[in-house]
C-alpha cells in the first residue's frame, strides 16, 4: 500500500498469536530434510503424522530423492507443495488459502 507511511510494506502488528523461525542465509538449498507426508505433516519414525506439526521448503525432505541435480531444483517443489500445505492448513481451519 503505497498510502502506508513510512514503509508501505510495514504494518503494525498487533495481534498474537506470534511465531518466530530464525532464518540464515544460504547459497545452497538442500536435497534431504524432515520426513513429511503429501499434505506435509511431519512424519514420526513409524510413519505416523504428528498432529498440527508441518514443514515446507528446505526443511522438508526433497521429491529429488536425496539427489540435488542442479541450483535451482528446489524453487519449484517449495512453491508447490508450499501451496499443498498452505491449501490443506487452510481446509482444516475452514478457510481456503
Amino acid at each position: 500500500d503505497p498510502a502506508h507511511q513510512p514503509n508501505p510494506c510495514v504494518a503494525p502488528v498487533q495481534t498474537g498469536p506470534f511465531f518466530a523461525v530464525k532464518v540464515i542465509m544460504g547459497d545452497l538449498g538442500t536435497f534431504d530434510g524432515i520426513q513429511t507426508s503429501v499434505v506435509g505433516e511431519v512424519l514420526r519414525r513409524d510413519g505416523r503424522p504428528i498432529a498440527g506439526l508441518y514443514a515446507v521448503g528446505n526443511d522438508r525432505a526433497s521429491i529429488m530423492g536425496g539427489n540435488y541435480p542442479g541450483a535451482g531444483i528446489t524453487h519449484g517443489p517449495n512453491m508447490t507443495f508450499g501451496y499443498v500445505t498452505g491449501n490443506h492448513i487452510a481446509d482444516r481451519a475452514g478457510a481456503r488459502a
